[in-house]
This record gives structure tokens, sequence and C-alpha cells, in this order.
């Protein structure tokens, strides 16, 4: 893990809360559950997940954002694919200006 654990913590939650208008009120709330519980990995592998899968609009510094915690993490675990392929994930986001 290139990131420090506690920015990786307090990151996720911040991108989370920053996003949450945007998100589905009760993956929201799953995803600060995760935060509590100490995953921030399973998190951000699920947020990335929801991301995509929702086309959810997110502006370029919230992308940049998302690229910090994730390619700090840089998983090699197959049950976070989306944080294996963090290039892929980033590249898959629905950008808007």
């Amino acid at each position: 893990m290139n990131i420090d654990r506690q920015r990786l913590y307090d990151g996720s939650k911040e991108l989370v809360e920053r996003l949450a208008d945007r998100l589905p009120e009760a993956d929201v709330e799953t995803f600060l559950s995760l935060h509590d519980v100490g995953e921030p990995l399973y998190l951000l592998n699920l947020l990335c997940a929801g991301l995509i899968k929702w086309r959810t609009e997110v502006t370029a510094a919230e992308r940049d954002a998302l690229a910090e915690l994730v390619t700090g993490v840089a998983s090699t675990n197959t049950r976070y694919p989306f944080l294996v392929d963090a290039q892929g994930s980033l590249e898959a986001l629905n950008v808007v200006e």
C-alpha cells in the first residue's frame, strides 16, 4: 500500500460524503458503514463498481480524489477487481466538466 492508512480512511469517507447526493441512499449508508467497521478497500471497490454501473457523473476533481485512493492501495487481491484494475476503473468513470 503506497498510501497512508489514515489518508485512506479519511479520503474514502470524504469522497462518499462528497458524492452522496448522486448515489442511492441505501448505498451511501452501506459505504459509510464499511468505513466505520474498517473496510476501506471493500468500500472503494464497491464505490468504483457503483459509479461505473450507475454512470454517475463525477467531476475531474472527484475522479482525481478517487484516483489517489485506488492507485495508492495498489491491490492485487482479486476480491477487489475494481482496485486491481484501477486504471480501467478510472477510465470507465463518467467524468463531466
